[in-house]
């Protein structure tokens, strides 16, 4: 299993089997809790429709994800000799969020976030092979990691958050 193929796989498990022209994957299992798309690759800035389109309605709030994996670590357990054994290729995970709300108040986009990461804990419990990709995400001692900024923005019209949510993905690769 490639690095690509670990990244595309989590993107299309949180964000949909359909890439767009603008490389988000839509529509995502997560729209009703605000989630517009994901990337599969770490993008620098996106433009405000990038935070609402693909949302059901007229929304006020959404979000964006990216996958990042800024770790890989590979151990193998060598049992028969030579080419005999069992790789274990866990692979780091963060999902970066980014959200964008136009809401009244702070505490509404606030809350908001809190019910995406929610939302993304609850897929990722529902189904901890991510659909099949891994053998398991999210599992194990360190479990799940969030971490949610400060939001900030022009009130009362804009507010912007991110967070993370992070975990480990084990993969067999054969070897």
């Amino acid at each position: 299993m490639t690095r690509k193929s670990i990244r595309t796989g989590i993107a299309t498990y949180f964000g949909g089997s359909t890439l767009d022209a603008r490389n988000f994957y839509r529509p995502t299992p997560l729209q009703g809790s605000g989630l517009s798309g994901v990337k599969p690759y770490y993008a620098y800035e996106f433009e405000d429709r990038d935070y609402v389109e693909g949302l059901p309605g007229t929304p006020i709030w959404g979000a964006v994800m990216c996958v990042d994996l800024p770790q890989m670590n590979e151990n193998r357990h060598a049992i028969g000799g030579p080419g005999g054994g069992i790789l274990n290729r866990p692979y780091g995970v963060n999902l970066f969020i980014w959200a964008r709300g136009t809401q009244q108040y702070m505490e509404t986009a606030q809350a908001s976030m809190d019910d995406l990461i929610e939302a993304t804990v609850a897929r990722l419990r529902t189904d901890p092979t991510l659909g099949g990709l891994v053998l398991q995400a999210g599992e194990g001692p360190a479990g799940i990691s969030i971490s949610s900024g400060v939001p900030y923005g022009e009130p009362p019209t804009e507010t912007r958050q991110d967070a993370v949510i992070s975990f480990t993905a084990n993969t067999y690769p054969a070897g």
